[in-house]
């Protein structure tokens, strides 16, 4: 293993379940396969910080660190690693503020670029499947970044586990 690390992509909400209870099964497999990569000796996690999967998964890391257990093989990390600067400043209030929110559990905060360019999202795609041994995603098999990175993931070799 590398660093032990797992990293998350996934869709922004309009790919995401639309109803409360489809959403509400996600959360509960999102918050069990966080677990079960605790439980592993999976300690540090990377989250992108977009709208959707992304914030999900990080609400999911912080759920599982204030339930820290005594089998628990160390501290748990989650590392926010994102594209740009201020890449939240044309959200909306209430997504902005989960975001705040978020970054100030993250233990580490790494900007891949100061200002957004055509190539930052894959720029911290790259850098989180490259710090990483596992990936969760939730990949419905769609084109975009979540496809890209799946794909980069297993030229890689990373353990995928996809929760679509």
């Amino acid at each position: 293993m590398k660093s032990s690390a797992v990293c998350f992509s996934g869709h922004r909400p309009y790919r995401l379940p639309q109803n409360k209870e489809d959403i509400d099964n996600l959360k509960i497999k999102l918050y069990r396969a966080v677990d079960k990569a605790v439980n592993e000796g999976y300690l540090t996690f990377y989250q992108g910080g977009c709208i959707g999967f992304d914030l999900l998964c990080a609400m999911a890391v912080i759920t599982r660190k204030k339930r820290k257990k005594e089998t628990d093989k160390g501290e748990i990390r989650l590392i926010a690693a994102l594209p740009f600067k201020n890449q939240a400043e044309k959200w909306s209030k209430k997504d902005k503020e989960i975001y705040e929110e978020i970054l100030s559990y993250c233990d580490e905060i790494i900007f891949l670029s100061e200002n957004y360019n055509k190539g930052c999202y894959h720029i911290r795609n790259r850098y989180m499947v490259d710090n990483s041994d596992k990936l969760i995603c939730y990949f419905d098999g769609s084109s975009g970044g979540t496809k890209y990175t799946v794909e980069y993931a297993e030229e890689k070799g990373l353990e995928i586990e996809n929760l679509f």
